[in-house]
């Protein structure tokens, strides 16, 4: 049967979901709500690039959202979407940093987007959320 074929990784596609929707609804969330003075403090960049701490901050929340709830509520594509979007962010990240030499921060990057690319490409590919019915 096709459903318990995939039923292992159908399990750790949803941890990962629900990992990365707290994480980055925290960090969104941060972003959004810390005055700039303490932002700049845990991040530097963001006194170099205010606007964007604050639009990433904004564009995590809605990836975190987006990796669960259109999933719970099964609309179809919209969880596999929304891991490509927060790897998408995940990358530029990268290479933001990578071009400013804060290296430090650049395996978490990677992780995420790592993270996020096997979710969006489980959503897409392996175990797809399908619609009610």
């Amino acid at each position: 049967m096709e459903t318990q074929k995939f039923k292992g990784m159908n399990i750790a596609l949803w941890i990962a979901q629900a990992i990365l929707a707290v994480i980055f609804l925290l960090a969104g969330y941060a972003k959004v709500t810390t005055s700039m003075d303490m932002l700049v403090e845990k991040m530097p960049w963001a006194g170099d690039f205010p606007t964007l701490a604050r639009v990433v901050g904004v564009l995590e929340m809605i990836g975190s959202v987006g990796l669960l709830v259109p999933a719970l509520l099964r609309i179809p594509l919209v969880t596999a979407f929304a891991a490509l979007g927060i790897f998408l962010i995940m990358i530029l990240a990268f290479l933001f940093h990578l071009t400013r030499g804060e290296f430090e921060v650049i395996p978490i990057n990677l992780l995420f987007a790592a993270v996020s690319g096997f979710v969006a490409w489980g959503r897409f590919k392996k175990v797809p959320i399908t619609a009610r019915g």
